[in-house]
């Protein structure tokens, strides 16, 4: 398998893994994992090379979940991403 091949594999499956916490996000707006499916859909993005978009749910984390242990991960990602 090529070094290309494998990083489209990757990025097809950050891709999956954010759409699947898009939807729990959307679905389940009150579950207690949505903090989490935040913070990880923010991995995504910026992994996606998306990083308006992981800062953005980042923040979100922050702001709504403020007492999680997602918040503080969300702080340590967002000073790596540079805000």
């Amino acid at each position: 398998e090529s070094e290309a091949a494998r990083d489209r594999s990757i990025e097809r499956d950050y891709a999956d893994a954010a759409k699947s916490f898009e939807s729990l996000i959307r679905s389940f707006p009150s579950s207690p994992k949505v903090a989490d499916g935040l913070y990880k859909l923010g991995l995504c993005q910026a992994e996606l090379k998306r990083p308006s978009e992981a800062k953005i749910s980042l923040q979100r984390v922050i702001r709504d979940y403020p007492d999680s242990n997602a918040a503080n991960l969300a702080k340590r990602k967002l000073d790596q991403l540079g805000g």
